[in-house]
């Protein structure tokens, strides 16, 4: 594929990209861009899933419960539905993802909790830096509910989705 047809496709998968976004909390109320662009195979490249599982919450056991998808990627879709363990009137909780994990105690984590609230954080060497925070008011937090999120992530920007 020659260079200008990369640089044209990329662009499509961006604008594409972009018109997934429905309620990001970087753009709350400003008007969704429409586009009509197919998705070309060049956009799509899966290198993992659909996966199907069960993390277990150990209370006590003051660790995070995780799925690893074994893949190394820069730019990446990854997304997920989870299902509360309980209502978040019963006890707290929380889920989401690490990505870009360089090495141990080296990622990064986005994730949402169940008074609402959402973070961003950088982890290096087992240092917690806080980057970003917020609430979602859209969070479903009663028993048997569930939340479906997303990050895409393009080079150094990415965007993070609640049930959106």
């Amino acid at each position: 594929m020659n260079s200008e047809k990369k640089l044209l496709t990329g662009v499509l998968c961006i604008a594409t990209l972009l018109s997934l976004i429905f309620s990001a909390f970087a753009f709350e109320n400003v008007p969704v861009l429409s586009v009509n662009f197919p998705m070309t195979e060049e956009c799509i490249v899966p290198v993992s899933g659909p996966s199907k599982g069960n993390l277990i919450h150990v209370p006590d056991d003051n660790t995070i419960e995780e799925y690893y998808a074994n893949v190394d990627v820069k730019d990446f879709i990854v997304e997920a539905t989870f299902h509360n363990p309980h209502s978040s009137t019963e006890g707290a909780w929380d889920y989401g993802f690490l990505c870009r994990h360089l090495r141990d105690n080296t990622h990064y984590v986005v994730w949402v909790e169940s008074d609402g609230s959402w973070e961003h954080a950088v982890v290096i060497d087992g240092n917690w830096n806080y980057l970003k925070n917020g609430y979602v008011s859209e969070l479903q937090t009663g028993a048997n509910q569930s939340n479906h999120l997303r990050i895409i992530v393009i080079g150094d920007i990415g965007w993070f989705f609640v049930n959106g």
